[in-house]
Order: C-alpha cells, then sequence, then structure tokens
C-alpha cells in the first residue's frame, strides 16, 4: 500500500526553530505574519536550488504504482482546488494496475505543488481544469490543462518554478513539459514504466 506522501518539508515548528536560533527570539512570540514571509522566502530559496544545481539526490528512487499515486495526489488537492473555485474532470482511465512508476515521493509533491500553485493564481474558473493520463508502452503522461483567466507577468517571470520541476522530473529519468494553445496552458508530467521491484 502506498504511504502517505511527504509534505512541504518547511513546518511552522520548523520555522519557529529556526527564527529562535538566528534571531534569539523564542518561538512564543513570533507573529504569524513573520512565519509567512520566512516560509515565502524558504520556498524561494528551495526553488532556486532545484532551478540552478544539477546535485545527484542521495535519495533513492522507490517503486510505486501509478493509479494509486496519483489518486492520492488528486485526493489530496481537488478540495483545495474547489474551494478555489475551480472544478475539476479526471480521466486516468488509461491506467492499468500493472503500471509502475519509479520515483521520488518529495520531487512529485513539489512538481504538483507548482502546477497547483500557478492553477489557482491563473486559471479561469468559469471553465474546468482537466487531468488526463495517456500512455505508451514505455511512458506514462499526466497532463493538467486549464484556461487562462488572469496573465501572468511575462516580463518579469524568471521561470524558476518550470526550471524546478523540469530538474526534478529529470532526476526521476522522466520529463516536463508546458505549452499554451489557444488560451489553453498545460503541463506534462512525463515518467517511464518499470516493472515493480
Amino acid at each position: 500500500e502506498l504511504e502517505k506522501l511527504p509534505k512541504p518539508a518547511v513546518t511552522m515548528e520548523n520555522l519557529a526553530q529556526i527564527i529562535e536560533l538566528w534571531t534569539k527570539i523564542p518561538a512564543s512570540k513570533i507573529k504569524a505574519q513573520e512565519y509567512e514571509q520566512i516560509k515565502g522566502l524558504s520556498d524561494k530559496l528551495f526553488l532556486y536550488f532545484w532551478a540552478f544545481n544539477r546535485v545527484e539526490p542521495e535519495a533513492e528512487l522507490e517503486s510505486v504504482e501509478a493509479g494509486l499515486l496519483f489518486e492520492q495526489l488528486l485526493a489530496d488537492y481537488i478540495p483545495a482546488m474547489e474551494a478555489e473555485g475551480l472544478h475539476i474532470v479526471t480521466d486516468l482511465t488509461a491506467l492499468t494496475p500493472t503500471d509502475t512508476l519509479r520515483i521520488r515521493a518529495d520531487s512529485i509533491r513539489r512538481v504538483t505543488d507548482n502546477v497547483i500553485d500557478n492553477l489557482v493564481k491563473y486559471a479561469d474558473r468559469a471553465h474546468p481544469v482537466t487531468v488526463t493520463a495517456t500512455r505508451t508502452q514505455a511512458e506514462l503522461t499526466v497532463s493538467i490543462s486549464n484556461a487562462v483567466g488572469r496573465k501572468s507577468d511575462k516580463t518579469s517571470s524568471t521561470r524558476i518554478g518550470v526550471k524546478t520541476c523540469v530538474n526534478m522530473m529529470k532526476m526521476m529519468n522522466g520529463s516536463f513539459v508546458t505549452k499554451t494553445e489557444d488560451g489553453i496552458f498545460t503541463a506534462s508530467l512525463s515518467l517511464p514504466l518499470s516493472d515493480m521491484k
């Protein structure tokens, strides 16, 4: 049975310990707004690290059933997306019970976080977000598409998020591709299928 995927590593408790260590300010006196500011900074530092570093991770890839993996991810994220006014339509029928992937759970979580964050910011609430799976004999692809509602600032964007996702997927021998056609943005995560080990 697939274990619960880990949430992003930085928690409020972690931040309290970091702030208290660096500033000598007791954790009990730190305001919620300060937590959020430091968490935002830590997230940005994480993205820059993954975007511009190619260090091989020490953690080995683990084998998971593809169906269980994506069903769990959807179960984790859909409630929060619906709370933001998004309507989600899924089609994972292309997956078979024997489809197996070799992944790093924390990396899959980070890539998904990035895609969902983009959806919440820019998706048109008048149109559904679609999540579809396609497969070949060698590869599984999950694509997430949405109509673009609010324009992002392309001139100031450094595309750090995309670079981060590309590097993370490469570390799992996969790929991350985005495109925008006729007002529809699509992010596709592809991973090689493997035998369960």
